[in-house]
């Protein structure tokens, strides 16, 4: 993807995130935002081998991630942050890439292999 597309995305969440004033505290909260780098990893983990690519695995996992965010912001209680954004983004391309490393397609579904030599 583009640089043009990411910071249209960005810009786009900001705006959201900025736009209502919330009573929610968006301090780091490490157990919450390693649930977003965990589950955009395995998202982008099984989109990569299923979509075939890199790219689109990590973009496929970013738009899910990116989505809870937007759902988040118009849900009482629920706050639409950056900083669980960062993670979404930062599990999406290490998922993406651990997957073209680790992860082999199988008749009947997945095994963990390691695929490539270094």
């Amino acid at each position: 993807m583009n640089r043009a597309r990411i910071l249209a995305i960005a810009a786009a969440l900001a705006a959201l995130h900025g736009s209502k004033a919330q009573a929610v505290d968006t301090s780091w909260d490490s157990t919450r935002h390693l649930e977003h780098f965990g589950g955009s990893a395995l998202i982008a983990g099984v989109a990569t081998k299923l979509a075939g690519s890199e790219q689109d695995g990590a973009w496929i996992a970013f738009g899910i991630g990116a989505s809870k965010e937007v759902i988040d912001h118009f849900t009482p209680g629920a706050a639409c942050t950056l900083k669980s954004l960062a993670m979404d983004a930062a599990g999406a391309y290490i998922g993406a890439k651990v997957a073209g490393l680790v992860i082999e397609p199988r008749p009947h579904g997945f095994s963990l292999v390691l695929t490539r030599r270094f």
